[in-house]
């Protein structure tokens, strides 16, 4: 079509154009819904017939002529020419999309597992650290269990033994020996010992008992520092499915409050609110093993990493699994932390409850409170593989959700009904993590669901 509309304006630019544009569309259209080359050849010559035809009828000219001229031109080149095709408003690829967010949710998980790795290398390094600080030497606790026990035995030469050097040097020399394989025997006292020694035989299975112990200790150390980096080095070659996201308006916002109180001038708990990759609002408490600062670094750390995963796109429930795993292996000392997650798709109100040794919540349903129990639970850290208790229910409008540590002391009426009063969240968590005496860190949240 536009072949024979440019021929035309060069052969005759005094012709008028109307009934050029005219035959060139047609033949366009006819033109572009022929399949083979014999097919847009029969439409092109049914197409020049009933040009004559009408030439016949309505008498011809010279600009007549050239436009017969045109289209044949044009019938031609459609013939000879590749078929093409234009497409109007194409219908989106639903596969190729899903796709691509899938791809996209990928590349989020990757990002965030190197980010989890090196969050784990350097908590695994601080607290092994400090472990370290708080390790006697193997020497010095030999000395320190031989001392102990000629003391407690009312030996009559202790003073005189552990007066000088000569009970450290043998010390010294007999472990030596003991780490190339040996083990200690009632020879290896040295003379300057024997005279103070009144019963050298149990001085030498004191020694043999406390390294046995203390080299045992060392072997699970670097047994589970081998674990640990194995883990960290494993991370990024999970394979998991991930958490595909939902599309659609929120048909309800959050207002949330949150309050805590420590026991000590460091709080055990830690506490945030976030959204996920695929837009639901996620709030989390951990409570970590103890109070102050230990404490906090457990809570703080399945905090940050389950932060990180829900981010990325990696399903809650593996990524507790995770976080359970990393628990285990980080530190060669027992850490454990509790973990209570709420989890609420804002277009649609479905919640989702997993508590991992986890104090109750409440939820207000509508005019009734219902406590979330946390029983059947383990805190993370202690069990091979993780153990939570998940519950899922619908939340609407003016819904309020209340979660807490189980350094918040308050019966199942009290909470209920604070639940009821009409105030804001961010009060309510004031008011229920008001000191009541405990000695535990406290914290509370408290969501509030509302229509948009």
């Amino acid at each position: 079509g536009a072949f024979s509309y440019t021929v035309m304006l060069l052969a005759s630019p005094e012709t008028k154009t109307l009934p050029i544009l005219i035959a060139s569309g047609c033949m366009m259209l006819m033109g572009n819904k022929a399949e083979t080359i014999m097919a847009r050849l029969k439409t092109g010559s049914a197409f020049i017939f009933f040009i004559c035809i009408g030439e016949a009828i309505t008498g011809s000219d010279t600009g007549t002529h050239k436009l017969l001229i045109s289209c044949a031109a044009a019938v031609a080149t459609n013939t000879i020419i590749p078929k093409f095709n234009i497409t109007v408003n194409k219908p989106i690829n639903l596969a190729r999309t899903n796709a691509l967010k899938t791809a996209k949710n990928f590349k989020l998980s990757n990002i965030s597992f190197s980010e989890i790795a090196d969050i784990i290398e350097k908590t695994s390094g601080v607290l092994q650290r400090n472990e370290d600080k708080a390790q006697a030497p193997i020497e010095s606790a030999i000395i320190k269990e031989l001392s102990e026990h000629c003391e407690s035995g009312g030996c009559v030469r202790f003073a005189e033994c552990f007066g000088g050097r000569a009970m450290a040097d043998m010390v010294t020399a007999v472990v030596a020996k003991m780490r190339e394989g040996g083990r200690a025997e009632s020879a290896d006292v040295p003379e300057s010992v024997i005279p103070f020694c009144t019963d050298a035989d149990k001085v030498i299975r004191v020694i043999n008992d406390t390294f046995a112990l203390r080299a045992s200790e060392e072997s699970k150390a670097r047994n589970l520092s081998i674990s640990r980096e194995i883990f960290i080095n494993t991370l990024s070659a999970l394979d998991f499915e991930p958490d595909t996201p939902t599309y659609g308006k929120a048909k309800l916002r959050v207002t949330s409050g949150a309050a805590q109180a420590a026991a000590n001038t460091v709080s055990g708990d830690c506490c945030t609110e976030f959204t996920d990759s695929a837009g639901r609002y996620v709030a989390v408490i951990s409570d970590g093993m103890g109070t102050g600062e230990r404490a906090r670094v457990d809570a703080a750390f399945c905090v940050t990493l389950l932060e990180k995963f829900l981010k990325g796109g990696i399903p809650v429930k593996n990524a507790i699994e995770i976080i359970n795993s990393a628990m285990i292996v980080k530190s060669r000392s027992e850490t454990f932390a509790t973990l209570d997650l709420c989890q609420v798709d804002l277009k649609n109100g479905e919640t989702l409850i997993i508590k991992c040794g986890a104090a109750d919540s409440f939820v207000k349903c509508g005019r009734r409170a219902v406590k979330i129990s946390g029983n059947g639970g383990l805190p993370l850290g202690i069990s091979e593989n993780a153990v939570f208790r998940e519950t899922h229910f619908v939340l609407g409008n003016r819904d309020k959700i209340f979660m807490r540590s189980d350094g918040v002391e308050l019966d199942d009426a009290t909470a209920a009904k604070t639940l009821t009063i009409p105030t804001s969240p961010d009060n309510i968590a004031r008011s229920l993590c008001a000191d009541t005496g405990a000695r535990d860190d406290r914290t509370v949240m408290v969501i509030g669901l509302d229509r948009v």
